[in-house]
């Protein structure tokens, strides 16, 4: 390198403007290299881009299609719960009109023997059909039970998933939450009004904790009406939400009255009406 620098100015054919030239030749190759180089990364996205729009393209199509299949799965059940009313219309109008049919009479027959076969055919024909009757309403009044017991099925696996799910948020508060809940020392509590509370209340799981927490407690509560249940529950919600501690008995009244009238008793000291007054109130506050 060092050579070559001292011994370019001794060169006549060297000039200054000769490495300005091949600057200058070399610029336009970069240049024209540039666009060489780029038009495949150009082209990535463009193809990405078609790929994305086609496959939304797809799921368009598919979420359309799975539309109209459902539309007509519904308006399929729609029209055979139809046809199957006209039937069950038709067939009772044919029973109706069975039942009004007159009995043959002797007169309207030549003979004895002919009005005998008459009358027996006739009576034949109304046992037959009353039986039919009887095995449809039958069949009917079964698939119904059915349906019912499928709904309440579907009804169960809900509750069960909602409240497996509310148990394991709760587990993150507290960790031994479900050897709690399923203590032997508890009674039963689902499907009592107080756990109707407790699952509508927002901090149900801190309500159920402290239950949980004192099996002693929750017998007392499970031996009160349904309505002294449901105000239990709220005077423990209550305790907590305010930060005090909950006691085994209904704390003393906080206050009767007022001057301007906001002051409240205490849940578990409450009639019947100042409790669901209450308990409006309190829950429209949350929500607000």
């Amino acid at each position: 390198m060092s050579d070559f620098f001292e011994s370019a100015p001794s060169e006549p054919s060297a000039p200054a403007p000769v490495p300005a030239d091949t600057s200058a030749q070399s610029a336009p190759n970069t240049t024209e290299a540039q666009p060489a180089e780029s038009t495949p990364k150009e082209a990535q996205p463009d193809a990405a881009a078609e790929a994305r729009k086609a496959f939304k393209g797809v799921q368009k199509r598919i979420d359309e299609l799975t539309r109209q299949r459902y539309e007509a799965e519904e308006r399929g059940k729609r029209e055979a719960d139809h046809w199957r009313a006209q039937a069950e219309q038709l067939h009772a109008q044919m029973q109706e009109a069975q039942r009004n049919k007159p009995l043959p009479r002797l007169d309207q027959f030549p003979d004895l023997e002919t009005f005998t076969a008459a009358l027996a055919q006739e009576q034949a024909e109304r046992i037959v059909t009353e039986r039919l009757g009887a095995e449809r309403a039958a069949f009917y009044a079964q698939q119904q039970q059915a349906q019912q017991q499928a709904q309440a099925q579907q009804s169960q696996q809900r509750f069960v998933a909602e409240l497996e799910s509310r148990i394991a948020k709760a587990e993150k508060k507290f960790p031994d939450f479900r050897d709690a809940i399923q203590s032997p020392d508890l009674p039963g509590i689902i499907g009592t009004p107080a756990f109707g509370a407790i699952w509508e209340s927002n901090i149900g799981a801190e309500v159920m904790y402290h239950i949980a927490k004192n099996p002693e407690k929750a017998h007392q509560i499970m031996a009160l009406s349904p309505v002294g249940q449901v105000r239990e529950i709220a005077r423990i919600e209550a305790a907590i939400e305010a930060g005090r501690t909950v006691s085994s008995a209904p704390p003393p009244t906080e206050s009767v009255g007022g001057g301007k009238g906001t002051a409240t008793k205490d849940p578990g000291d409450m009639n019947i009406d100042e409790f669901f007054k209450w308990r409006r109130k309190s829950i429209a506050q949350k929500r607000s």
